[in-house]
């Protein structure tokens, strides 16, 4: 998602969609195990335990599922997005040149760091 807002979304919808799929899924299995193992009145130590780790894996695909619902909604009301238009908003590059990711001509090859556009530089430590 945060790169997504550097260079664009394409093809992050059907991804979240996917991803909020698959958590769904898993939370409706949990649940179901919970229903079927943990009926009231089953409270040994050993059960009540089991079950907190069970609650553990229901509250994360809660969280997952509640989240990715929030974010395709606002994915939905965000203006179609492009690397185009996002190296324009950093540094003002209107053209591609051959062999970068930012039109401006930013140097993309794999290193340890953030990309930054030309004229941008990380922060004094």
């Amino acid at each position: 998602m945060r790169a997504a807002a550097v260079v664009g979304t394409e093809g992050i919808e059907a991804d979240l969609r996917r991803h909020l799929d698959l958590h769904q899924r898993q939370l409706a299995e949990y649940e179901q195990i919970e229903q079927r193992d943990f009926p009231p009145g089953k409270d040994s130590s050993q059960d009540r335990l089991r079950h907190l780790v069970l609650r553990a894996g229901i509250d994360l695909e809660t969280f997952w599922t509640q989240w990715l619902t929030h974010a395709l909604e606002e994915f939905a009301e965000l203006p179609g997005g492009s690397l185009r238009r996002a190296c324009r908003q950093l540094c003002g590059g209107t053209a591609l040149r051959a062999g970068t990711a930012w039109p401006c001509g930013a140097d993309t090859r794999p290193r340890p760091g953030r990309l930054r556009p030309p004229g941008r530089r990380r922060p004094p430590a």
